[in-house]
């Protein structure tokens, strides 16, 4: 199970950071950002959850599919068993993830580029805009949050490499939401 092994070393390596005096103050900051994905967590299960029982939006999807298998098509959807249910799982999911365009592969690909405006007002409409408001508040928080703390990450590692006169190994920096 090296997969045990390997979180259970970046475990390790994290309380290591925490316990150094050299690192005080990021216990907060880890916390804060941890407490942040939560909220996000939450606020998209709470939307995807309010998509999920809308009659409004099973309606939209199930008329969507019918309309659709019943014009003919080069995709294999129109021959599926897949179910309403699971069908406006999909869509929900894409919608929660802002996506665009699928790629061609995907047999949902030209569902959805028909589809996916149609979708995306009715998740935009007035009867989404708690869940929606939530969750696009909770992404906003996570974002300032997460590039809050990359910043004091980086200046702490310029002022570690400054005292200790060693060179900054290359930062990898990974795209961060909104960024």
């Amino acid at each position: 199970m090296p997969h045990v092994k390997c979180a259970e070393s970046r475990l390790g390596h994290y309380q290591d950071f925490l316990a150094d005096p050299e690192n005080l103050g990021f216990a907060d900051e880890f916390n804060q950002h941890d407490h942040s994905v939560e909220k996000l967590e939450s606020s998209v299960n709470g939307f995807f959850d309010g998509l999920m029982r809308s009659a409004s939006f099973s309606d939209r999807v199930r008329n969507a599919f019918q309309e659709y298998v019943s014009e003919p098509h080069d995709s294999q959807l129109s021959s599926t068993t897949m179910t309403n249910e699971s069908l406006a799982k999909f869509v929900g999911e894409y919608l929660i993830n802002s996506i665009e365009d699928l790629e061609q592969h995907y047999g949902l690909h030209e569902f959805w580029s028909e589809n996916r405006e149609t979708f995306r007002r009715l998740a935009e409409s007035v009867e989404f805009d708690e869940q929606r408001k939530s969750f696009y508040y909770a992404v906003k928080e996570l974002w300032e949050i997460s590039n809050n703390l990359l910043s004091h990450l980086k200046d702490h590692r310029r002022r570690l490499c400054m005292k200790f006169d060693i060179p900054a190994a290359p930062f990898q920096n990974q795209q961060v939401i909104g960024a």
